[in-house]
């Protein structure tokens, strides 16, 4: 019940229990990155909505104002079009920019952002064909999972050793139908108790 700042300080505490430096090396390791640094919406609202959802038949995109932790969670309620292959060179070439900046990160997040919103465009929901996984929710695994192996692929070339995490949960928490890339790590974020 306590405020966001109370919220990301026990996340932070945490992620130093697990031998993380700081909270932002947790979110980049496995946290909600996409708009952060995959594809954040100020640098391409206005030069290709095409990255961002289709949502009731409109195109979702979020503003950069509202796009930051001190605004509460409005900026967590979306998702890229994992069908727009223009996304995965963007995003390879802001996640060399990182590690360029970066030298030292071993890692990257490749994880979806909170709160579902997942994109609703002829493409996207002809290849989730209507089917849903253990949770009842629309199952996007192997339309994520085939984004962020292209995404790592892509990284790789310049970055051989970087390993890529990401959060398995919600629409995207059942394995694709294919291998991921090895250097992809996930977290599964339900215990088995959720199962039940």
């Amino acid at each position: 019940s306590g405020s966001h700042k109370e919220l990301q300080k026990v996340w932070e505490n945490w992620a130093l229990k697990l031998k993380k430096r700081a909270w932002k090396d947790t979110r980049m390791y496995e946290g909600h990155n996409i708009g952060i640094l995959l594809l954040p919406p100020e640098k391409y609202a206005s030069a290709h909505p095409e990255f961002f959802p289709v949502r009731k038949g409109k195109r979702l995109i979020p503003s950069a104002a509202a796009f930051n932790y001190e605004s509460g969670w409005e900026w967590k309620r979306w998702q890229p079009c994992f069908s727009e292959e223009k996304s995965i060179d963007e995003a390879v070439k802001n996640i060399c920019e990182y590690f360029k900046k970066h030298p030292d990160r071993k890692w990257c997040s490749l994880a979806v952002n909170d709160m579902s919103g997942h994109c609703e465009c002829e493409k996207c929901l002809a290849a989730v064909g209507g089917k849903k996984n253990f949770l009842n929710m629309y199952n996007y695994s192997d339309l994520y999972y085939a984004w962020v192996n292209k995404i790592v692929e892509g990284v790789l070339k310049y970055y051989p050793d970087k390993t890529f995490g990401l959060l398995a949960y919600s629409e995207v928490i059942e394995p694709p139908s294919f291998p991921l890339n090895p250097h992809v790590v996930p977290t599964i974020t339900y215990e088995r108790l959720k199962w039940a």
